[in-house]
């Protein structure tokens, strides 16, 4: 309902802490956009009138709706060892819900990219990557990758660094300029394994 997900976007997973990254799901960004066209309506001057919104609003669900379709079979084929996610802070956890992965370890154990890591919990991740077999560490585009590097080098040779989008769009160009190719520029990114 849209109670709930207002609440949701509000307040986070409850069991994990606050998670502002709802983005990461396009199933709960469809939820949304029924909540956000009906506060533009209430806007004044704009220059489209109620049915436009309805109607731009239905077209981008349906879009949405396609986009996690997309997503799901792009996933179909990975294994359980593959849907095992590191990442270098917490912002994959709504993505990791609605496609069946699980993150298995942060760098920064936190939401926020503006957290820091400590010696004995990168020991403990690159124990845990070895002892799954995890070979990824996926990073995001717009922050420094010098600790995912360190990381990679304790686990060993075979760990890659993916950046993916997870906290902004990219420039026009980057495959990110909009919310649906962020996505599928990330879904790709998870899926080529």
């Amino acid at each position: 309902t849209n109670v709930a997900l207002r609440d949701e976007v509000a307040h986070g997973d409850e069991e994990s802490g606050s998670d502002p990254h709802v983005w990461m799901d396009p199933d709960r960004v469809a939820m949304a956009v029924p909540i956000i066209a009906e506060g533009l309506k209430s806007v004044e001057g704009l220059p489209v009138d109620d049915a436009q919104i309805d109607t731009c609003a239905e077209d981008y669900v349906a879009e949405l709706t396609a986009l996690s379709a997309e997503l799901e079979e792009q996933f179909a084929g990975l294994t359980a060892t593959q849907r095992q996610l590191v990442t270098n802070h917490e912002a994959l956890g709504y993505l990791a819900d609605r496609f069946d992965f699980e993150v298995v370890g942060a760098i920064i154990p936190s939401t926020s990219s503006l957290g820091e890591s400590n010696v004995r919990d990168l020991e403990e991740l690159a124990a845990t990557m070895k002892e799954l077999g995890v070979t990824r560490i996926y990073g995001e585009v717009t922050g420094s990758d010098e600790v995912s590097a360190a990381l990679a080098e304790q686990v060993g040779s075979q760990v890659e660094i993916v950046e993916l989008f997870t906290e902004s769009l990219g420039e026009e160009g980057s495959g990110a300029a909009t919310y649906v190719d962020m996505m599928r520029t990330n879904g790709a990114l998870i899926a080529e394994q």
